[in-house]
């Protein structure tokens, strides 16, 4: 299993919204695109705790619509049956 996203927070350094992941072990890791910090947290540390306060979830993807209900077609036969 790899890493997934788990949500958001500021950078501990420039103060710009990261992505968090997590991975299979539950440690929680960032890396910061605009001044290249990254950062981990192992689960069972008090920094990891801080972190889950932290974190605001990602939001999911919109659910598509459900395609409309369509009625079976029927058909009449030359005796008059309807399939």
């Amino acid at each position: 299993m790899g890493k997934r996203n788990f949500g958001t927070m500021p950078c501990s350094e420039c103060g710009k919204e990261v992505v968090v992941k997590e991975n299979e072990n539950e440690t929680l890791s960032y890396s910061c695109a605009w001044c290249d910090d990254s950062n981990y947290a192992k689960k069972g540390t008090g920094k990891h705790s801080g972190w889950k306060s932290r974190i605001k979830p990602l939001e999911s993807a919109p659910t598509p619509p459900a395609p409309p209900a369509t009625k079976p077609k029927t058909q009449k036969t030359e005796s008059g049956l309807i399939l």
